[in-house]
C-alpha cells in the first residue's frame, strides 16, 4: 500500500522538490526512531550502573549497621561485666534490644533500596513515554508531509487541466 502511494506520488509532475520533501521527512522519522533506541539503551545502562551503585552503597550501610552493632553489644557486654552483672537479665535484655535495633536499621536499608528501584524503574518508563510520544509526533510529522505532498500533486493537476482546457478553447 504505502509503495503504490510512493509509486503514485512519483509518477505525476509535480516537481523535485516535494518529493525532495518527503523524502528529507522520512529521514527524518527514521532518524528520531534510531536516536530513541539510542537514548532507551543508554538509559538503560545508566540505570544498571545506578542500581549498582545504590546496591554497593545499601550493601555498605548493611555492614556499617552490623559493626556498630557488634561494637555497642561487645560495650555493653563489658560494662555489664564490669558491673557484675554480665548474667543479669538487664543486660541479657539490652543485648537483645541492639539486635533488635540491628533488625529495624537493615529494614530500613532493605525498605529504601526498595524503593529506588521502583522510582528508577517509573523514570524509566517515563523516558520510554515520552520517546513514544516523540515517534509519534515524528509520524505525524511524515503524515503531514504526506498530505502536504498530495495537496501540491493535485493542485498541479488541476492547473494543467485547467491549461489543457484553455488551449483546447483557443
Amino acid at each position: 500500500m504505502v509503495l503504490k502511494l510512493i509509486k503514485n506520488f512519483l509518477s505525476d509532475e509535480a516537481g523535485i522538490f516535494p518529493i525532495l520533501g518527503l523524502a528529507i521527512a522520512a529521514v527524518a522519522t527514521g532518524a528520531q526512531v534510531a536516536g530513541g533506541v539510542i537514548q532507551n539503551n543508554n538509559a538503560r545502562r545508566a540505570e544498571r550502573a545506578r542500581r549498582g551503585a545504590e546496591e554497593l552503597e545499601a550493601q555498605r550501610a548493611r555492614l556499617q549497621a552490623v559493626r556498630e552493632a557488634r561494637i555497642r553489644r561487645a560495650e555493653t557486654a563489658a560494662a555489664a561485666d564490669a558491673q557484675g552483672a554480665s548474667g543479669s537479665s538487664a543486660a541479657s535484655g539490652a543485648i537483645s534490644s541492639i539486635g533488635t535495633q540491628l533488625a529495624s536499621n537493615l529494614g530500613f536499608v532493605q525498605s529504601q533500596s526498595a524503593a529506588n528501584r521502583t522510582i528508577s524503574q517509573a523514570n524509566l518508563n517515563a523516558a520510554r513515554g515520552q520517546q513514544i510520544a516523540a515517534f509519534g509526533s515524528a509520524l505525524d510529522s511524515l503524515g503531514n508531509s504526506i498530505q502536504t505532498f498530495k495537496n501540491r500533486r493535485a493542485e498541479i493537476k488541476a492547473a494543467q487541466e485547467e491549461n489543457a482546457a484553455t488551449v483546447r478553447v483557443n
